[in-house]
């Protein structure tokens, strides 16, 4: 699987790993470019495919440049990757926070309510089906042993997503893991790349 790529708004930088080389970019400086494709079968005839990709110099050598792919891999048009370049200026210029009118908010309260039902894991739902499971009817009954028989499936997923959460970070070089953290350095890497070369 291929390295994400992380924005990172404490340092204001946006940081890719290709081939066990670093790559990174300041924010201010930044350079994407969105275009579309399209690829023509007997098939499904035409079909439009749209990208996003952004510019990243190389951290160890300066005059290695990369294009790294930012396009999600469902619903590729071009309205979809210039949609998801605009949430990604959004959340490094506004923050990642916003209220119930999609305003740019200092808390993440309104966030956090929105996740509670969303973050609840397998268990707590076998629970509640268990728990709404009423006698007089087959239905909730059914219900139930329909989300039981494919729970495995979400205990797989979970697990998952835990562990390549823990990979994705512990394999990152040195320098992107101490700015990832939440009290880690705040200078930048390209600070850091300039300090070596004086």
């Amino acid at each position: 699987m291929p390295y994400p790529v992380i924005f990172n708004r404490r340092t204001q930088e946006v940081y890719a790993y290709f081939k066990g080389e670093l790559y990174h970019t300041r924010w201010d400086r930044v350079r994407a470019i969105a275009y579309e494709d399209y690829m023509v079968n007997q098939y499904s005839g035409k079909t439009n495919v749209g990208y996003l990709e952004i510019l990243l110099q190389g951290y160890n050598d300066p005059d290695k440049w990369i294009w790294a792919n930012l396009s999600m891999p469902l619903g590729r048009t071009i309205e979809m990757q210039s949609s998801l370049w605009e949430y990604l200026r959004s959340y490094m210029n506004n923050g990642p926070w916003f209220d119930e009118h999609g305003n740019p908010s200092e808390s993440d309260s309104y966030n956090r309510q929105l996740l509670t039902a969303y973050r609840k894991n397998t268990k707590q739902r076998l629970k509640e089906k268990r728990a709404n499971i009423r006698p007089d009817d087959s239905t909730s009954k059914l219900a139930y042993y329909v989300y039981l028989t494919w729970s495995p499936m979400d205990f797989l997923r979970e697990w998952i997503y835990s562990f390549a959460v823990k990979r994705s970070v512990r394999t990152w070089p040195k320098e992107v893991q101490e700015r990832l953290k939440p009290n880690g350095p705040t200078t930048s890497l390209t600070e850091l790349q300039q300090a070596k070369q004086t």
